[in-house]
Parts: C-alpha cells; structure tokens; sequence
C-alpha cells in the first residue's frame, strides 16, 4: 500500500517510503546568509546530523574574536528625533545586531550629517541584540538601561538628518534617512512616536521605516508616561516570517514504523514571540512518540501542538526524529 504525499498547510509536504529516515535538526536561518543541509540514513543504521553552515561575507571586517562584521551587521534600528513627551530633548537610538554572533563596538562612530550627535560607542552589543543610546541622561527611558549615555551636541533636527554607522576603520556598517531629506517616519509632539525600521534586513530606504503604532510599546519617559516606542525589543511594525517544511520517506507498509521530519526556519532577522507549531496526521498513521527540546501535547488521535516559545533567526535546535506506526484501514489488503 503506498499513501500519496498530502499537504497539509501552506509549504507543507508529506511524502513516505518504508524503513527510512531523514536525520532532522529545527534549523533557523536568515535568508541569503545560511545554507541548511539535509542527509539521509537508513531506519535501522546511523543517523546523520543536519548542518548548519553559514558563508562569511567577502570583504568583512573583524569583530571579536575573529567574528566578522560588514554592512548590516548592526543597523540602525530605531530613532526617536522627537524626543519623548516628558522632554523633547530626551532623544534615543537603538542599535540591533542581526547576526549570531557578538559584536564589539568599541571605536564605532555614530555621526549626524550636521555634526550632532558625533558619538564614540564602547562595549559589545549581544547576539540578535539591542544597544542602546540616549541623549543627555540615562532617565530619558526611565526604566530601561542605556547601553551608552552622552552629549547629542545641537541633538537631532526635527527636520531630518543622515545618520551614519561605522567601524574604527570608517566602514560604513549602516545609515539611517540616508537621503538627507525630512524624516520619513517619527513625530515630535502629537505621541512622540519614534521611527522604527522595518526590516532590518532591508536597505535604508524611505519605504522601510515607519512610525510606531502606538499599540505594541515598552519603556517609560523621565515622567512615567509610557513610551511610544520599543527600546531593546522588537519594533511594532516588525513581523516575522516563519516556514515549516515536513517531509519523510514514501510508500509505507502497513504496520511499519515510518520516521518524518520537521523543518522550521525563520525566515526573517527577529525573534518570533511564542510560536506553536500544529500537525494533522492523515488517518492512516497512528502516532507513537515524539522527541523534540519544545513542551508537546497530542489533541486527539490526529492532531499534534508543539509550544516552541521564542524562535530567534539563525540558531541549530536539534530534535531527534518522530516515528509513527502506519496502519491498515478496515477492508483494505
């Protein structure tokens, strides 16, 4: 008897053949940057590991300990030119790390096309993490930690400004309003929003910065007034992409044990907020076990939930393979 391959959700495939196995890790990658390669073993031989592999950029500049930094390796990710609504003078930018690895910013140079803010940075901004820059005191976000706290100069014109990322070497790592025009997202008064990228991914274009929404927010103003922003944490208008793909051997004997896989990425450079994971099994297969790091519950006969929490982009998540029994319907040989 051979079951036909199903699909069961968008981008999801099932095919099966007896006594094989894919070898499976979850494997989270950012696109353009990873590789994920899958391999095969028999039922009853060795399993074999997925890898991940990740090229180094050409033309990178060194970091710490031999990690490697080029352009968009650390973005400007979010700017409020406007201020706060206890003081319009208390300005803030974010940094975002979109790679998997620490990076030191000792050296770095924030720079505004008029001069102010001209910022020396130090320390090292974490894994997928943020950094923080405030204007003047450390209370312009009262209750969340600035990561470096100084003078802005003349501080950042309502009217729009380039600001430039670099390297101590002058690699230009990152802009922000690149085009020198007015600020294409943010306000001063009227909610202070700030300006939120997009996509870190994505260039520094107009079309990849917008306001925040004034809904999905974090942190306090010197008053105690909430913020409309999101410093240190993911931008409002920020959305993850995720993909999950299952696979497996095809034709199946009835009464055999068949093993499929799970594959789940990130296709984006945040972290997706509690993410559940849901498998219908066609009525053929009867499930036995699972093995997987993630908090799982069987809902019925067919459907299978796995609570997978926090997926960041590129990180290897092993999880060994599911085997199911096939059975034999009723009337059928």
């Amino acid at each position: 008897m051979s079951l036909q391959a199903r699909r069961f959700k968008r981008q999801w495939t099932v095919t099966m053949r007896s006594r094989h196995k894919i070898s499976l890790a979850l494997c989270l990658s950012l696109v353009g940057l990873a590789l994920i390669l899958l391999t095969l073993g028999q039922a009853e031989g060795q399993e074999e590991e997925a890898l991940l592999q990740r090229p180094v950029p050409l033309g990178a500049e060194l970091g710490i300990a031999g990690v490697h930094t080029s352009a968009g390796a650390v973005v400007i990710n979010e700017v409020a030119w406007g201020g706060t609504a206890a003081n319009a003078a208390h300005e803030w930018i974010e940094l975002y790390n979109t790679t998997d690895q620490p990076i030191s910013l000792d050296g770095w140079q924030l720079v505004s096309s008029d001069g102010g803010p001209s910022i020396t940075l130090s320390g090292i901004i974490p894994v997928f993490g943020y950094y923080l820059i405030e204007r003047g005191t450390d209370q312009a976000i009262s209750d969340t930690p600035a990561d470096w706290v100084g003078n802005f100069g003349s501080g950042l014109s309502n009217s729009g400004e380039i600001l430039t990322l670099t390297t101590p070497l002058g690699q230009v790592i990152d802009t922000a309003n690149g085009n020198g025009g007015a600020w294409p997202a943010g306000s001063s008064g009227a909610g202070y929003r700030s300006m939120e990228r997009i996509d870190p991914a994505a260039p520094d274009t107009d079309a990849n910065w917008a306001s925040n929404d004034g809904l999905t927010r974090n942190g306090l103003d010197a008053s105690g007034n909430p913020i409309n922003g999101t410093p240190k944490a993911r931008n409002s208008i920020s959305r993850a992409d995720l993909v999950v793909e299952k696979s497996a051997p095809a034709p199946a004997r009835p009464g055999g044990l068949v093993t499929y896989t799970l594959l789940v990425r990130n296709a984006y450079s945040l972290t997706a907020a509690a993410v559940h994971l849901t498998d219908t099994l066609p009525t053929e297969l009867a499930f036995m076990t699972q093995t997987s790091p993630y908090t799982f519950t069987q809902l019925g006969l067919a459907t299978l939930v796995w609570e997978m929490g926090d997926l960041p982009p590129p990180q290897l998540l092993p999880s060994s393979p599911s085997p199911r029994r096939s059975r034999r319907r009723r009337g059928q040989r």
